[in-house]
């Protein structure tokens, strides 16, 4: 028994022994690492397209928002104007009762 466990151990080590030969062949071979340095930049490019895509995108989005932002504070600013109309003219109705209610007991005092 303990045989048959030393010889699936050498099994073991001789095919991680193939698997980390062969792939440091491929980091040495000067092909491989052509293939390496070919694939490299393609995927650099591809990242960099994608960079701008979405660089581009953020930017409508922003022209969105902004236009968006703009309508939101002009209608603001109309409902705000408005509203101080009111106001104003309700203060304006106030006052102007006042002087009259004033007047009219200053009349009614005079009698």
């Amino acid at each position: 028994m303990l045989e048959r466990n030393n010889m699936s151990d050498r099994w073991i080590y001789f095919f991680l022994g193939g698997i980390f030969g062969a792939s440091a062949l491929l980091f040495v071979s000067p092909r491989a690492r052509e293939k390496i340095v070919k694939f490299a930049e393609q995927g650099r490019q591809r990242v960099g397209e994608e960079v701008k895509k979405g660089q581009e995108k953020i930017f409508e989005g922003r022209e969105e928002l902004e236009k968006e932002a703009r309508g939101l504070v002009d209608r603001a600013r109309d409902f705000t104007n408005r509203e101080k109309e009111i106001i104003r003219k309700a203060i304006e109705a106030g006052m102007q009762a006042y002087k009259e209610q004033r007047e009219s007991r200053r009349s009614n005092f005079e009698i």
